[in-house]
């Protein structure tokens, strides 16, 4: 991935999906609400049946357990929220985000099964800035995809070492002179009308994902 290529997905993305009004209103949404519970669910689930509906088409979704996927992850979470992937240390992560994303994988299941993917979107819309989104597609093209719902949280840190990688070496291309790293978030998501709202890179780097690997449009 080259930035002129970020930028080309990034432009495909945008001329192409429509549901992105579901991913800014429901992350309003869960910063302004962040301490109910029950509106961080009406969030998640506004984007979870957007974002993921082919999972939940055929399988009726089973949200009973997302309230407390939240409550048992919240202080981990509250953590997490003052970091960024370019934070991510997988030997020392590797616990906690083990730890959460399975609680998640529970919250976000159907009567069928469980959703590595549903999981991942959910924890990007909590911390948007840590936890990067993917899907099978994009999980297969990285190396990181999952057989079996038991491997999906190594599959994911795996994922997330490589989004750390690739971020860490496009700010340094991009803007290796930089006084702060918000200076450097903010310039990097310059070109993209959502990221640019919150200097949020791994949202700019899902779009490219989602219009290169899940959906061919570059």
């Amino acid at each position: 991935m080259t930035r002129e290529e970020l930028l080309k997905g990034c432009s495909a993305y945008h001329g192409h999906e429509r549901r992105d009004s579901v991913y800014v209103v429901a992350r309003h949404w869960i910063e302004q609400f962040w301490e109910s519970t029950d509106d961080i669910v009406d969030g998640l689930i506004v984007l979870l049946l957007s974002w993921n509906a082919n999972f939940y088409r055929f399988s009726a979704a089973d949200f009973s357990m997302l309230p407390e996927a939240i409550e048992k992850s919240r202080p981990l979470l509250e953590g997490l929220r003052k970091r960024t992937i370019v934070d991510f240390k997988p030997d020392d992560d590797q616990e906690q985000i083990t730890e959460i994303f399975d609680f998640f994988m529970i919250g976000t299941k159907t009567q069928k099964g469980y959703s590595p993917v549903g999981a991942a979107k959910a924890l990007h819309l909590l911390v948007p800035d840590f936890f990067p989104i993917w899907d099978d597609r994009i999980a297969k093209h990285y190396g990181c995809y999952w057989y079996h719902a038991g491997a999906a949280s190594t599959k994911y840190l795996k994922f997330m070492a490589i989004a750390k990688a690739d971020l860490d070496r496009l700010l340094d291309s991009l803007s290796p002179s930089a006084d702060s790293r918000e200076a450097s978030f903010e310039l990097f998501c310059l070109p993209c009308p959502v990221a640019s709202r919150w200097k949020s890179p791994l949202k700019i780097i899902d779009e490219y994902n989602y219009a290169k690997h899940t959906k061919g449009w570059i």
